[in-house]
């Protein structure tokens, strides 16, 4: 595997997680939605107030330019406008009575689901939807239309309209058919309650409905007694996001299944909530299921008020959110040791980078050592020989030169008597040129006439290398001494 694949695997499992984190965060805004228009559902009978506000929560995830609402009329055939917020559309405001014939509604009424319908011309709407075509002509390009059905009857229409061509697609349809299920429950609880009102039996038939949409909630919803913290109503969801069942969860209390540090920002929470420092309280907290794990919950609680208009209960919704935060428990682990990964390869960088100056170093020395090295076998070897080879007359003594001349070029580059010159700078510049002849097997003799001198003159001076290089005894030759000394001095390098 390359260093590069090995890098991308980390970087592939960061995108993921960030994909998972963005999906999850559209779900958790998706469900808080759902779960404030459940809200506004059960906390009131008055449908003209759950129109209103539930508009408002809806436009959260589906831009719309008009919002209506349509119900069966009472005179077969027809349909009324029940809500409408938005564009103004004369002959469909609410009210109004339009008939179901040639209108989307009357597709609905057959295929019981909702459908997106993004017309490419007026043409098309005429020969489709004839009712839709002041509509279109007035700007509405694209709409969404979805079934209102309560106890398995079809009662109205909830439509969505743009005035941008093909502003919506298929995951927008799914939010709308939930968001429909909603309001027709809660269109089915106005018309049970305003029938039924006034007699015990619509009491108690509201209470039961309202008790089934309590039930069926995709949220986990309770009743707290503000004062002793005691469950006093939970729905399935609850109980089983606690392993609990109904009889166990209301023989606890909030604080029993809270975690100690959470339970205490809640109580503060609350009072600001009693205080009305907080409109709504809302916050995500620890909190111990029946089998001893830690859970994580997103909490959202308003107040119940009683006839006298103080406090009295905790309206509780929670949704269970321990799998978003296992995640990004993993993505800060791959982060932390993507970090450290990243750390230790600076470190080994900057490790490489110190070795690579001191190699460069050692380089720049060994070329300025190799130059100092030429420069004096130049000086010491190359030199004398050309200005006795310029001041020589005989033949003889030009080929000695010529000889000495072609030996020391040979070796021109080798830093022998650069090393014998620092090694043992006691010796004089001519006793350096006569120890390279030495080495090159001359004879005192040759040597003498070679540099002028006089046969005495070179012993002389052969005699004071001995003793400057520390060897007296007769038995050392001075010309293996010195091969030796460059032999060696090579086998160091």
């Amino acid at each position: 595997m390359t260093r590069k694949t090995a890098n991308e695997k980390p970087k592939q499992r960061i995108k993921d997680f960030e994909k998972k984190i963005i999906e999850n965060e559209r779900t958790e805004k998706e469900m808080g939605v759902v779960t404030e228009i459940g809200r506004i559902i059960n906390s009131t009978l008055d449908i003209d107030e759950v129109y209103e506000r539930f508009a408002i929560e809806a436009r959260k995830l589906i831009l719309f330019d008009r919002l209506s609402v349509s119900l069966q009329a009472h005179q077969e055939g027809n349909m009324v406008v029940a809500y409408v917020t938005g564009m103004d559309l004369p002959g469909r405001r609410k009210g109004d009575t339009h008939p179901l014939a040639g209108s989307m509604i009357e597709v609905l009424m057959h295929n019981r689901t909702g459908f997106i319908f993004h017309p490419k011309g007026v043409e098309e709407v005429a020969v489709r939807y004839p009712s839709l075509v002041n509509s279109y002509k007035a700007g509405l390009k694209s709409t969404i239309t979805i079934p209102l059905i309560s106890h398995d009857k079809i009662i109205g229409s909830l439509g969505f309209g743009s005035k941008k061509p093909n502003a919506y697609a298929p995951i927008d349809l799914d939010l709308a058919e939930r968001i429909g299920n909603q309001i027709a429950g809660a269109i089915a609880n106005a018309q049970v309650h305003a029938d039924l009102k006034n007699t015990e039996k619509s009491r108690r038939e509201s209470e039961a409905l309202l008790r089934a949409l309590f039930e069926q909630a995709a949220v986990g919803m309770a009743e707290v007694d503000i004062n002793t913290g005691r469950y006093l109503l939970v729905n399935r969801r609850h109980c089983e996001i606690f392993g609990m069942t109904e009889e166990e969860m209301l023989a606890t209390t909030f604080a029993d299944v809270t975690h100690r540090e959470d339970c205490l920002l809640h109580g503060e929470k609350l009072a600001q909530l009693i205080s009305g420092k907080l409109d709504t309280l809302t916050m995500e907290e620890r909190c111990i299921r029946k089998d001893g794990a830690t859970i994580w919950l997103n909490v959202a609680a308003t107040l119940l008020l009683n006839p006298g208009g103080e406090p009295e209960k905790e309206i509780i919704v929670i949704e269970d959110i321990t799998g978003r935060k296992h995640l990004e428990l993993e993505l800060r682990k791959t982060l932390d040791i993507l970090e450290s990964r990243v750390m230790e390869r600076t470190y080994e960088l900057e490790e490489t980078n110190t070795a690579l100056r001191v190699l460069l170093q050692k380089r720049e020395n060994d070329r300025q050592e190799l130059a100092e090295s030429i420069q004096t076998n130049i000086e010491q070897l190359v030199m004398p020989a050309l200005k006795k080879l310029r001041a020589s007359s005989s033949a003889k003594e030009k080929n000695a030169c010529l000889n000495i001349l072609e030996a020391n070029l040979l070796n021109i580059v080798s830093p022998f008597l650069n090393h014998l010159a620092s090694s043992y700078k006691n010796l004089t510049p001519r006793e350096i040129q006569i120890a390279e002849l030495v080495k090159q097997g001359k004879t005192s003799k040759e040597i003498a006439e070679f540099l002028g001198l006089s046969v005495g003159t070179v012993v002389v001076h052969r005699h004071n290398m001995r003793r400057k290089l520390k060897f007296k005894s007769k038995d050392v030759n001075l010309r293996s001494h010195l091969l030796l000394l460059n032999t060696t001095y090579h086998r160091d390098e």
